[in-house]
């Protein structure tokens, strides 16, 4: 189970010129997502803020000796919480530029012991550039490229202590699209995480993955309403040490989401 809280702040400045063209038989919105996929850039000089806090639940852990998924007991509790800021900026018509500072608290403890780790996790840099289609029309896609640095603490842990980063540069590149009705929007997207050997002793493969997702929008008099829901699909490839893989290293989730959002001004979700 994942639940979490989403606010934008949407300063625009060129957008409206043309917004104030838009056909009205298609919707013109922004699409902004939970997912935090890109599938428009930004009108040159627009500057947006993201604020994202993910709190997961889990039911079952996978057995990393086995490779099976078991049932937690009730005496292991798994306490987690991410905090990621993020800022936009459109650098030219066609592409977005973006920085993502996230912040991480995690506490797990059982019978076998206590771990946790409070701090900054990987931060990210990156861009979004517009490969066809503008505001004013029903697609738009753009693919993006982002680097995640090594800046959560991952070297040097006791064992009381739980590693937020990877602690390794990756890259990743993603490939998003969206298409236009009048009161909906159907995304879709993949992307591809390229991830380094490392020895700070977080084993995670490169990692891939699909999106499927529809926004529906509902206008009333107190503010404008939305429905989001979708399927998404990952795989984890297996990592390797010394050219041999690592046993139980790969994983692949797939599954359903639904929420929903409110738009109270143009320009605060």
């Amino acid at each position: 189970m994942l639940t979490g809280v989403m606010i934008w702040l949407f300063c625009p400045v060129n957008a409206q010129k043309l917004l104030s063209q838009a056909d009205t038989s298609v919707n013109n919105r922004l699409m902004i997502t939970a997912f935090d996929l890109k599938p428009q850039v930004l009108a040159q000089s627009d500057l947006m803020v993201r604020l994202n806090l993910t709190l997961p639940g889990y039911f079952k852990t996978r057995n990393l000796l086995t490779g099976k998924m078991e049932k937690l007991s009730d005496k292991v509790v798994l306490n987690e919480m991410t905090a990621a800021a993020t800022v936009d900026y459109g650098l030219t018509p066609r592409l977005t530029l973006y920085a993502q500072v996230p912040v991480s608290d995690i506490h797990h403890y059982s019978p076998m012991g206590e771990v946790s780790g409070k701090g900054f996790s990987d931060i990210g840099i990156g861009g979004y550039y517009n490969l066809a289609g503008n505001v004013l029309s029903k697609n738009e896609f753009t693919a993006n490229l982002s680097l995640f640095l090594p800046t959560g603490q991952n070297k040097n842990l006791t064992p009381a202590e739980y590693p937020l980063g990877m602690g390794v540069v990756r890259v990743k590149g993603a490939l998003t699209g969206l298409y236009r009705m009048a009161n909906s929007t159907l995304l879709y997207s993949g992307y591809y995480e390229f991830r380094p050997k490392n020895s700070s002793g977080v084993n995670l493969g490169d990692n891939m993955g699909l999106t499927l997702m529809k926004e529906n929008y509902f206008n009333t008099s107190y503010g404008n309403f939305g429905l989001e829901y979708g399927v998404f699909s990952s795989y984890t490839m297996y990592d390797k040490k010394s050219g041999t893989k690592i046993i139980h290293s790969s994983d692949f989730s797939a599954g359903a989401f639904a929420g929903g959002f409110f738009e109270y001004l143009n320009n605060l979700y």
